[in-house]
């Protein structure tokens, strides 16, 4: 496993036959989840991500934007329910630091299982 931080945050786990990570796409806070997010690869996922919140306001962002973050979804593959409680896990410490998390493009799939758990209420999908 490694972590490489820089314009691109990315962490690479080798797991069987690809790589899993989370990769800054654009200006400002989004982040890209991008592979499937299963049993062997949450954890890996989850680090990243917690590390990308934690990370100070990007360079000219200034006030509430500093305190926003945002993950697109559109590339997670997801396996049950792991994923699902990868989510809540970084709400839960948004919100304890302070800060706010938004997840973009969600699949139909990750929302269903949300509902069925429960727990679509508390998760800030956009």
């Amino acid at each position: 496993m490694s972590l490489e931080r820089g314009d691109v945050g990315k962490l690479s786990e080798q797991s069987g036959e690809a790589a899993r990570r989370a990769t800054m796409v654009g200006p400002g806070n989004v982040h890209r989840v991008s592979g499937r997010v299963d049993v062997d690869t949450v954890a890996a996922c989850l680090q990243q991500m917690l590390v990308e919140l934690s990370v100070e306001g990007q360079e000219g962002q200034e006030g509430e934007d500093r305190q926003a973050i945002q993950f697109d979804l559109s590339a997670m593959e997801v396996e049950g329910s792991v994923a699902l409680a990868m989510l809540v896990d970084v709400t839960r410490q948004a919100r304890l630091i302070g800060k706010k998390v938004t997840f973009l493009s969600a699949s139909e799939e990750l929302r269903q299982i949300a509902d069925l758990h429960g727990v679509r209420r508390i998760l800030p999908f956009a």
